[in-house]
């Protein structure tokens, strides 16, 4: 497994690619060593579920949700076709460090945008019901007044200079960086809804 990581400034988030995995695999070493960490905080019952799960479906490659990492942002294991069919993405709390479990860990400068996940099906081991991401963060964080709003900021929305700086600065292309489908930045705010 090759691994893609990326350390997001703008938040306490880091999200990170796993070349050639299976999302079960990866979710059951991230599992096992949230478990190794800070296993007395996860009830009794919800790990002997979870561990069953894991045991009974092997060959589960579909996105999933890992509850209680840190605070109440789990930890999404998921695909996106655009960036290619044999990588795992995971989203995951920056207090976490799932680097060490995982094989060949590679750092990049990119992310993935949460927007892209919203409204993609993931089970969610916390009561193994099919959401999606957006349901999810709205029974973690419930305020009807209110919708996250994001706005992405690509490459090519950067004048001349301040792209040459950028490429200049982390010694580095637009094409090793695959900033033509993936942005640089990212800006989210919840916002009231009018």
């Amino acid at each position: 497994m090759t691994i893609e990581t990326d350390f997001v400034t703008t938040s306490s988030s880091t999200n990170f690619i796993v070349m050639e995995g299976r999302t079960i695999l990866v979710a059951k070493k991230i599992f096992e060593e949230m478990l190794e960490q800070r296993g007395n905080t996860f009830p009794k019952d919800q790990k002997r579920i979870i561990k069953k799960w894991f045991k009974n479906n092997k060959s589960f490659n579909g996105n999933l949700i890992l509850p209680w990492s840190t605070t109440k942002y789990n930890i999404y294991i998921y695909r996106l076709e655009k960036m290619g069919k044999d990588q795992v993405i995971v989203d995951t709390c920056g207090n976490n460090s799932f680097e060490d479990v995982l094989d060949d860990v590679i750092p990049i400068q990119k992310k993935v945008p949460v927007e892209d996940s919203l409204n993609l099906s993931f089970l969610d081991l916390s009561d193994m019901k099919e959401k999606t991401r957006y349901k999810r963060e709205k029974e973690d964080f419930p305020d009807p007044t209110t919708e996250l709003r994001v706005f992405d900021i690509f490459f090519h929305d950067l004048n001349e200079d301040a792209q040459k700086r950028l490429l200049e600065e982390f010694e580095t292309t637009e094409e090793e960086e695959n900033w033509e489908y993936i942005e640089i930045s990212e800006i989210s705010r919840e916002m009231e809804i009018k």
